[in-house]
C-alpha cells in the first residue's frame, strides 16, 4: 500500500529494534501505523519498509530493519522539516518508545523477583 510520494529519501540509523515497541510509541503519539508497506521515492519506485507512519498533518515516517538488526528511519528530510515541530514529533516517538521499552523493563524483572519469591 503506497501512502505518499517522497522526494529525497534519506536513511538514518537508529539504536531501536523493537518494531512492535515502535509501533505503540508511533500509536500513543497519534500516528497512523501501516505494517509492512511500501513508500514512493521521487522516481517513483516503491521501497519496502518494515513499518510505515503518517501524521495527520501529513508528516510521512518509515523504518526498515538494517543489516545490523536495528531500525533505520527513512525520511524526506525536506517534506519533514518544512513541517511544524517535527523535530518535536521524533523527540516524542523516542522518548514514548524509551518509555515503553522501560515498562516492559521493569515489568519482566517484577515477574522474574515474584518467581524466584514463590519458588
Amino acid at each position: 500500500m503506497d501512502i505518499g510520494t517522497l522526494s529525497h529519501l534519506t536513511v538514518i540509523p537508529t539504536l531501536l529494534n523493537d518494531l512492535q515497541v515502535l509501533e505503540r510509541a508511533l500509536i500513543s503519539q497519534g500516528f497512523t501505523v501501516r505494517r509492512p508497506d511500501h513508500i514512493v521515492d521521487f522516481d517513483g519506485k516503491p521501497n519496502f519498509v518494515d513499518i510505515s507512519a503518517e501524521a495527520n498533518d501529513g508528516k510521512l515516517l518509515a523504518w526498515v530493519r538494517g543489516t545490523d538488526g536495528n531500525l533505520e528511519l527513512v525520511i524526506d528530510l525536506f517534506k519533514f522539516s518544512s513541517k511544524k515541530s517535527s523535530n518535536n514529533s521524533l523527540d516524542k516517538i523516542l522518548k514514548s518508545y524509551a518509555a515503553i521499552k522501560a515498562l516492559e523493563a521493569a515489568k519482566d524483572i517484577t515477574s522474574v523477583s515474584l518467581v524466584k519469591v514463590i519458588s
